[in-house]
């Protein structure tokens, strides 16, 4: 008797929470067909149950690398509003997830066509476990996404006579052809140099770091106004602090 009464006082309150967000899923319109309320309502069910589940992610019990900061986490309508923009653009001929290929929209196509529109790779893929343990530690090889710097490197090239680098100031003969300053030309940076005073300077990394924005030579004078008689070189803490406020900002403007 005290245990059926100790689970009906801690879960009663669960329904008054699920009928609250159902609410809010706001699946609604009149309809004369009797098949779509229930569906309606099946709708709302898996949003609730979806969010959820995020909100369990979210608090690192089930994987630790999951877990998200309170201030970070997305509420119940930025979440529903996430969900409908990934719903909404979502098509059955991508073939991502299981049943997909079992649609009439992807079984209509011929087999060259599903071939092309699938984007699941064949044949053997890396597992949860393999990437956990890849990302582990802090000297791994896995930096997160590097397809945008990866096109910066691939327009590197080459100048025939000194420019001044846009991060360190110093003298460099190579330019990113991707970045381009106010007049359209290249900005000049070290890239990989060999040079004595500038061997092992990582001016076209950091140029494109988000965590440096702001500190390099020629941001301090054209983004920030200040001097470049004023500027020096900036060390580790003073990386650490602006990427705290970077990531501030971005937290702020929702980027």
């Amino acid at each position: 008797m005290n245990d059926s009464r100790r689970m009906y006082l801690s879960l009663y309150w669960t329904i008054d929470v699920a009928d609250h967000l159902l609410k809010n899923a706001a699946l609604y319109y009149r309809t004369w067909k009797y098949w779509h309320a229930p569906m309606n309502h099946g709708f709302a069910l898996c949003i609730v149950l979806a969010y959820g589940i995020y909100e369990e992610c979210c608090e690192g019990m089930i994987e630790n690398d999951w877990k998200v900061e309170l201030k970070k986490k997305k509420t119940y309508f930025e979440f529903r509003e996430i969900l409908s923009t990934q719903m909404l653009s979502y098509h059955p001929k991508k073939q991502l997830y299981p049943g997909d290929e079992k649609m009439r929209v992807v079984t209509s196509m011929s087999r060259t066509g599903r071939a092309k529109c699938s984007k699941r790779k064949e044949g053997p893929m890396v597992s949860l476990a393999q990437l956990k343990k890849a990302k582990r530690y802090g000297t791994s090889r896995l930096c997160g996404p590097l397809d945008k710097l990866c096109t910066h490197i691939s327009h590197i090239q080459a100048s025939k006579r000194p420019l001044v680098c846009a991060w360190c100031g110093l003298n460099t003969y190579s330019v990113c052809g991707k970045c381009k300053d106010d007049k359209g030309k290249p900005i000049a940076l070290h890239y990989n140099p060999k040079g004595v005073k500038t061997k092992g300077f990582l001016c076209f990394y950091n140029y494109h770091n988000d965590s440096c924005f702001g500190l390099g030579k020629n941001d301090s004078n054209r983004i920030l106004g200040l001097k470049r008689s004023d500027w020096s070189l900036p060390d580790k803490h003073d990386i650490q602090d602006n990427a705290s406020h970077i990531s501030s900002l971005v937290d702020d403007a929702g980027l």
